[in-house]
């Protein structure tokens, strides 16, 4: 039924996000991943911190496109901002791949509830793939382009990340 469907769905953006801000033991197993190794977090740190190691890939969609920083980061602004939410001071860049996700999260949840409430979704499915399609697909594709870790937890929450975005993509568009 739509609605566990759009649960889960909100549920796996939602585990991705957590996993993206570092390895926990909770989120690997809602994700399918590898239980992760004594090392994990120095080599998350390591894979996904250009801060910390020259060969990091970064987890920031500025890093895979050719526009204008500031011209990605209004059109992120432009759709948070429609959907009321606002980006705190302290918070991510607006193009990190966490915030990307828990926007999606944020989506599939409004999606949940109005499937609940028996509301029409197509407005934000079509949200969905547009953001799906502009933002998280292009980021998604540039780490698993730019990742050079040998971490199997990583690799794989990398992986885990291109499978269900190409999914919802599919899910979306049909």
């Amino acid at each position: 039924d739509d609605i566990a469907v759009t649960r889960r769905r909100s549920e796996t953006y939602q585990c991705l996000a957590q996993a993206f801000r570092g390895p926990t033991a909770g989120i690997t197993d809602r994700l399918g991943l590898p239980n992760p190794s004594s090392e994990v977090r120095s080599e998350f740190l390591a894979a996904f911190d250009p801060a910390i190691s020259k060969s990091a890939c970064s987890l920031c969609e500025s890093a895979y496109v050719t526009e204008a920083r500031h011209a990605l980061f209004e059109d992120l602004v432009r759709f948070y901002r429609y959907f009321g939410l606002q980006r705190d001071s302290s918070a991510e860049l607006p193009g990190h791949l966490v915030v990307e996700l828990e926007f999606m999260h944020f989506l599939t949840f409004l999606e949940h509830t109005a499937l609940r409430r028996g509301d029409a979704v197509d407005g934000l499915r079509k949200a969905q793939r547009d953001f799906l399609c502009r933002h998280v697909l292009r980021v998604s594709r540039g780490i698993a382009r730019a990742c050079k870790t040998n971490e199997p937890w990583c690799l794989a929450l990398v992986e885990a990340l291109g499978h269900f975005v190409c999914s919802e993509l599919e899910y979306l568009q049909s």
